[in-house]
């Protein structure tokens, strides 16, 4: 009878590790898929913090799968090894520490997340694909009636002199503020006009188009008008999503300064560029909707010298109501609610990381209470307490080590495409938090360790 119910408790354990293994297989490949899309241009952020939330949750059943699997090797083969006693205790208490595990690595894996997608706008050489390269954005309240993109256009403003660089000048057609810092329901962004030939030029970041063509056939292709009336633009993609509530192919329905109805369609986005809450069309295809509107609002500038430059067009152009932005600013203003957002989850995030912390520490104190016959047998044994530590520690440290690795790779994951965009600094910072992690986890075991192993020598009588 006893062969008969050891068989059956193989068969039992059997059956659960193939269940479990089907089931991490299946989750795996799933969060494979998810991954992989969400390095697509198309993809949104969700879908990738969606592939992160996949890979903890394979990561907590590929761990149940291997509990069970050496479970199962145990009971074939039968061994008083250091080794097998860790996985034993480890398979008898995985109730309690599945439940430790599953919140730490949740807390880290929030935090972290949330702290790997806030974006730096420290480094110029990492936001070309949003500032095109361009160091200032200038802003005018009185059209000007020359263009500072030209040399003639500059003689007439009077800025050649002290001239240091080179602009893109934009025309603008006034309607509402799309931007992320307006909440309100937008229909009707405003519209720059702007030289594609030029933009093509630049290191702007092009996401998705409808023509599914390169960088420079995309440009030449948008220079021209769709069907009479009917123009083709580029527009940020969060703008597109979120404030617009549209897609790619949608039209907008504007109206020409004599009435006649003139439709813009989205057929391509940047990614989170400066151009954020406007819409832009070729500049000749502006003038032939809005003939009435002359001269420049908006220029871009890009110079060695930008804080001169800074100064120089301040003093030089303050009739016209000039406002200057460093474009770096500009994007940190424009993420301003995101980061806004960000902080909560951080917030939220930090408070389950305490939580799984706590759990941690109360799992850790109660496998280590209830190995105290354990301890006892052991020294019954003649194991040397340094070898007794060294099984507990083991047993011990497990938990708050995977959860900290699935945590953290789980939030890599979860940032996408978006890992290049990540600053230096914030890497450093993160390695930097994980490394004091680690060491904590690593002190606190050894000290509850230590201190429930003397209180048992103590006590041992042989």
């Amino acid at each position: 009878d006893i062969e008969s119910q050891h068989a059956e408790q193989n068969t039992v354990t059997l059956k659960a590790v193939i269940a479990r293994f089907a089931l991490t297989a299946v989750l795996g490949i799933a969060t494979v898929a998810t991954y992989i899309y969400s390095l697509s241009s198309s993809a949104s952020i969700l879908v990738a913090v969606v592939a992160g939330f996949g890979f903890m949750l394979t990561a907590m059943v590929g761990i149940d799968w291997w509990l069970h699997h050496r479970r199962y090797k145990a009971l074939k083969r039968a061994t008083l090894h250091p080794q097998r006693l860790i996985e034993g205790t480890l398979f008898a208490s995985r109730g309690g520490s599945m439940l430790s595990l599953l919140t730490l690595a949740f807390g880290v894996f929030i935090t972290f997340v949330v702290g790997l997608n806030r974006r730096s706008f420290d480094n110029g050489a990492e936001l070309a694909g949003a500032t095109g390269g361009y160091d200032l954005w200038c802003e005018s309240t009185v059209t000007m009636q020359h263009d500072p993109s030209t040399e003639a256009g500059r003689k007439e403003l009077g800025i050649e002199a002290q001239w240091d660089g080179e602009a893109l000048a934009m025309k603008r057609y006034g309607a509402d503020d799309a931007s992320c810092m307006n909440l309100n329901k937008i229909s009707l962004p405003t519209v720059l006009g702007v030289d594609f030939e030029a933009l093509a030029q630049t290191t702007f970041e092009v996401g998705d188009n409808l023509f599914d063509e390169n960088r420079r056939t995309l440009f030449h292709t948008m220079r021209e008008p769709l069907g009479e009336g009917i123009y083709p633009a580029m527009v940020d993609a969060t703008v597109l999503m979120w404030s617009l509530g549209k897609k790619l192919g949608d039209t907008l329905q504007y109206k020409t300064h004599d009435g006649r109805d003139l439709r813009i369609v989205p057929v391509a986005t940047l990614s989170g560029s400066v151009f954020h809450g406007n819409i832009l069309i070729d500049q000749n295809l502006f003038d032939e909707a809005w003939p009435e509107t002359n001269g420049c609002n908006v220029f871009l500038v890009r110079s060695d010298n930008a804080d001169e430059m800074k100064q120089y067009l301040q003093q030089s152009l303050y009739e016209y109501g000039m406002r200057i932005t460093p474009t770096p600013e500009r994007l940190e203003m424009i993420n301003e609610v995101t980061d806004t957002y960000l902080s909560i989850f951080m917030s939220l995030g930090s408070i389950g990381l305490l939580l799984g912390l706590l759990s941690f520490a109360i799992v850790v104190r109660k496998n280590l209470t209830r190995s105290l016959a354990d301890i006892r047998y052991y020294m019954l044994l003649g194991f040397a307490p340094k070898r007794i530590a060294s099984i507990l520690y083991r047993e011990n440290i497990f938990i708050p080590r995977v959860a900290i690795i699935t945590g953290v790779v789980g939030a890599i994951v979860g940032i996408g495409r978006g890992w290049s965009a990540v600053g230096i600094w914030i890497w450093i910072g993160g390695v930097a938090v994980v490394a004091a992690m680690v060491v904590l986890a690593n002190l606190f075991v050894r000290y509850q360790i230590e201190e429930i192993l003397s209180s048992q020598t103590n006590n041992y009588k042989p």
